[in-house]
């Protein structure tokens, strides 16, 4: 291999924003604040297997073990206007898409955006966003939603 495509090719890998085997780095705060319309916390009543939604950029990847539309009950919301105390979360595939893996009776901090299709639905942001509960996040989300304070 050509001496100088070798440095390259090994910095490419190694900083490459795409996982490899469905993982990533948990973005820094301040970024999962921007990229979504909606921050909340809530825990998982009902989870089910959803591919009417589902992508298909990741299906080469491996097995599916399909994406996942769970129902929460809203403890508490930083960022949107979220009409209602129970509400439907879209997260793609866990395994092959970097979805989050909503487990019942879990708490979770969702960073999401809506589903162009459907009014009543949030789009997660994935694995990369959300993250299950934790008081130092809400904490910090806390100070980002009342800014100057």
């Amino acid at each position: 291999m050509n001496k100088s495509v070798t440095p390259i090719l090994l910095a490419t890998l190694l900083t490459s924003t795409h996982a490899l085997g469905s993982e990533c780095n948990l973005q820094p705060l301040a970024k999962r604040w921007q990229s979504a319309e909606y921050v909340f916390s809530g825990t998982v009543t009902h989870h089910e297997k959803h591919a009417e939604l589902s992508g298909k950029w990741c299906e080469t990847e491996g097995p599916s073990c399909g994406a996942k539309l769970a129902t929460l009950e809203v403890d508490k919301v930083w960022k949107g206007t979220i009409p209602k105390h129970m509400v439907n979360v879209f997260s793609e595939d866990a395994c092959y898409c970097l979805g989050t893996y909503f487990k019942t009776g879990t708490r979770y901090i969702v960073f999401g955006t809506p589903v162009s299709t459907q009014n009543d639905l949030i789009n997660d942001l994935g694995a990369c966003h959300t993250t299950q509960f934790h008081i130092d996040l809400q904490n910090q989300l806390d100070q980002l939603a009342q800014p100057g304070e």
